[in-house]
């Protein structure tokens, strides 16, 4: 039996077929969990499609994870893995092998996803924030919550580039955030469930319905933001990234799921062929020439960096 994972783009379709000899039913309620969704943009589950971009033909094992085989075939890629089914803080490697799978085919129908990135409707402005491990997205994203404005992507980002300028068009929709951010900015959010560690879990199209029809218009990116907010930061400060350093920043956030530096054991794949990496060149160079001058480094406490950015 196979199960597709369509992830829709408007009126263009990305569809990921997963051959389980068994128990399908177990991997599909897996899939429909928090837990791949807060790594893979948003998609729907449906069986009996015959048409692929990628098929993934997956050897249920009680080892760890294994890729056995991978191939392009016509129009489509194929890969062959050896796997328990996932399972958080146990075998999670097959939903990130699934998130870099992700990211190639949409290169290959000329979208990107950019790691470690979230994208916020503030008002009337829609802007993009890039951060390393640790630098402030999650803290950011749920105090957007707070404030009443819309949280698009809450790890990756699915964009598209046009002639004016950068699109979103899909991300995440799970956040897991510290709930410390509520203690120390005196804010509360409706959060509909915990880990196991105890951090809390906000499903964004439970809270925000109107957060989808919103990527379905495709919003335009006015700004980019590489995020450096940390809970002993102060006062918000701007700097401008110009010239050259704007490609060497994206570079990292458009490349890491492709040639695998978001790891994952027993370690990621490396997805670029020539074809991808002329697209990757090509995002850089257009994208550096229409943000040439709103691409910013911002550092601070979260809740003033918020505030700073929703006064700009």
């Amino acid at each position: 039996m196979v199960i597709n994972l369509l992830i829709g783009i408007s009126d263009d379709v990305i569809t990921i077929g997963i051959e389980l000899t068994d128990d399908t039913e177990s991997l599909e309620k897996i899939l429909l969990s928090s837990f791949p969704r807060r790594y893979l943009p948003n998609y729907s589950l449906h069986r009996g499609l015959d048409r692929f971009d990628v098929l993934i033909k997956w050897i249920k094992s009680s080892n760890g994870f294994k890729i056995i085989n991978f191939q392009q075939i016509g129009h489509y890629d194929e890969f062959v893995i050896e796997s328990p089914l996932p399972e958080p803080y146990v075998n999670e490697s097959p939903v990130f092998f699934l998130l870099q799978v992700f990211a190639r085919a949409y290169v290959k129908k000329n979208y990107l996803v950019l790691t470690d990135s979230i994208a916020l409707k503030i008002r009337d402005r829609t802007i993009l924030l890039l951060g390393y491990p640790h630098s402030g997205k999650s803290t950011l994203t749920a105090l957007s919550i707070n404030y009443g404005d819309t949280p698009l992507s809450t790890e990756n980002t699915v964009l598209e580039l046009t002639s004016n300028g950068l699109r979103v068009v899909n991300g995440t929709s799970i956040l897991v955030y510290d709930p410390r951010v509520e203690e120390l900015y005196g804010v509360k959010i409706n959060y509909t469930g915990m880990t196991k560690h105890g951090y809390r879990i906000v499903d964004l199209d439970e809270i925000i319905p109107k957060r989808k029809t919103i990527i379905k218009n495709k919003p335009f990116i006015d700004e980019i933001y590489v995020l450096h907010c940390s809970f002993n930061s102060g006062e918000p400060g701007l700097e401008k990234v110009v010239g050259r350093k704007i490609k060497k920043t994206l570079w990292y956030f458009i490349s890491s799921l492709l040639i695998g530096i978001d790891y994952y054991e027993p370690h990621p794949l490396y997805l670029v062929n020539q074809d991808i990496l002329e697209k990757l060149v090509n995002f850089l160079n257009k994208v550096s020439e229409i943000y040439s001058d709103k691409v910013f480094e911002i550092y601070g406490s979260h809740d003033k960096t918020y505030q700073y950015l929703r006064k700009m």
